[in-house]
């Protein structure tokens, strides 16, 4: 699932995974940092440079905790999969520290029906939303014997940031005519609908920082063969048989 800012809330993508069994807080933690080496971003933070010295980069957090992201929590009464949704919509709103990684996790033990759930999130400017699947196959995948390396890394010398925001100006400046022209053309096409004012619904109120969660279940066999019908097709990520969709609901204080 993904969430898109409001004036209060963090862009976020997040999946919460539900789990057979109960999940020790320990073989989690263990299980996680086997994997770590295989997604470097999740040891990674943005950093901001001087004006002039180019865009944000990703060092190593040479101060990364493991516990820092990781939280567990007992479901609310009664439990089931709507309680899980209630504690999903409090860890996506969360907003993240800017000085570590970008992302979280949090352990729900006591689901019932012998379950435990795990819901994963991390900031959009981390990953978008196949990104974010692909990020989480690294950490499901038995990649433990991916090698360690060197870890924190240095941050690149002052020098190299500089030479490279230099060469990146240079390349916008030679992009600026064709840049240029499709800002033209946009403007000529989208014009009309910019200038259209909307009836109210609930798709254009303001919204607050609340957030709750709702699921749809549907069958994605069929809604592949739709998407087909009108030359259209679906990410191979969504498989086929039942696939339970997540839609964020949002409120207006």
């Amino acid at each position: 699932m993904s969430l898109v800012a409001g004036s209060r809330t963090p862009p976020m993508v997040g999946a919460i995974l539900f789990l057979g069994g109960d999940v020790e807080p320990a073989q989690l933690l263990a299980a996680i940092c086997s994997r770590l080496t295989a997604v470097p971003r999740l040891r990674q933070r943005l950093v901001r440079l001087p004006l002039g010295w180019g865009r944000p980069i990703w060092v190593d957090d040479p101060d990364f905790r493991l516990a820092d992201h990781v939280s567990v929590v007992e479901c609310p009464a009664p439990g089931g999969r709507e309680a899980v949704l209630g504690v999903a919509g409090r860890v996506f709103t969360a907003a993240l520290p800017p000085d570590r990684p970008l992302w979280a996790a949090t352990l729900v033990t006591a689901v019932g029906d012998g379950q435990t759930a795990l819901i994963f999130g991390v900031h959009h400017v981390l990953a978008d939303g196949l990104g974010g699947l692909a990020l989480l196959a690294g950490l499901a995948e038995a990649l433990s014997e991916t090698p360690e390396g060197s870890f924190p890394r240095p941050a690149p010398p002052r020098a190299q940031l500089i030479a490279d925001a230099a060469r990146t100006g240079i390349r916008a400046i030679g992009r600026l005519p064709v840049v240029l022209a499709g800002a033209v053309r946009s403007i000529k096409l989208f014009g009309p609908a910019l200038r259209t004012r909307l009836a109210p619904s609930s798709l254009n109120q303001p919204t607050g920082g609340r957030r709750r969660f709702a699921t749809v279940e549907c069958d994605m066999n069929l809604v592949r063969e739709v998407a087909h019908r009108q030359n259209g097709n679906l990410p191979s990520a969504c498989g086929n048989g039942r696939m339970r969709h997540s839609r964020t609901v949002t409120s207006r204080h």
